[in-house]
């Protein structure tokens, strides 16, 4: 509890008023604190993007996800078409075998490793034709094949794309017009501003943003915000 109220006072510090409805997803976040995300077939978004998503697709529903797991199980059990990228060779293994041991020909997945340009050196985090992460251990690396994997799909062909994955800002520029007018998008992690610094007015323009708490997070002790944004047109 300690933990948690630690978390709670200090989203409500930074202002993010509504968090005062987190206690909500007080008993799920104390259940699945530290568990597996493949082994309890849940995404690792917030408490309140996982409602949105049980409540808002269908079974006839195709979904595009940067990044697999949990969430890639969650789906095949309700949408009719799920497309996962990866960059983690050893995670998307992992998924695979799951995934294979249950059947589903739902789904595609696509293991994509990150390039190693010569020098990232001037590259920036926010630009989306960058294609960078600056996570640690990708300072040498760039995301581009990952990043446009989507590019093979036609416009408005999913119904939700979910970003939770590496170069979110690039991940999110080339999903946008992937959508399906009332489809969604959504990004976690989007307390990171930088993520939208290039990407906000071409939202604007086409989406209608639905929510941005930060809320509990299954599996850690940390809050963050997963964005859910409509697309208007």
């Amino acid at each position: 509890m300690l933990t948690f109220l630690k978390e709670y006072s200090r989203a409500i510090l930074k202002g993010n008023i509504p968090a005062v409805t987190s206690f909500q997803y007080y008993k799920r976040w104390k259940h699945l604190l530290g568990k597996d995300p493949i082994n309890e077939k849940l995404p690792w978004i917030t408490f309140k993007a996982i409602d949105f998503i049980k409540k808002n697709t269908k079974c006839t529903d195709k979904v595009f996800e940067y990044g697999g797991g949990g969430s890639t199980l969650y789906f095949l059990d309700r949408v009719a078409e799920v497309v996962t990228v990866e960059h983690d060779q050893e995670w998307f293994r992992i998924l695979q075998r799951k995934i294979d041991a249950e059947n589903s020909i739902r789904w595609y997945g696509q293991l994509i490793l990150p390039e190693n340009p010569i020098n990232t050196a001037n590259l920036d985090r926010s630009k989306p034709t960058d294609f960078f992460s600056d996570a640690p251990e990708f300072r040498n690396a760039t995301f581009r094949a990952y990043s446009m994997f989507i590019c093979q799909f036609k416009d408005k062909y999913f119904d939700l794309v979910l970003i939770d994955g590496r170069a979110r800002t690039s991940c999110l520029f080339f999903a946008m017009s992937k959508v399906k007018i009332g489809g969604y998008l959504l990004l976690d992690n989007s307390e990171r501003k930088y993520y939208l610094q290039h990407n906000r007015e071409q939202l604007q323009k086409n989406y209608k943003l639905l929510s941005k708490q930060i809320t509990p997070v299954p599996y850690s002790p940390f809050f963050s915000q997963t964005s859910i944004w409509e697309r208007i047109r």
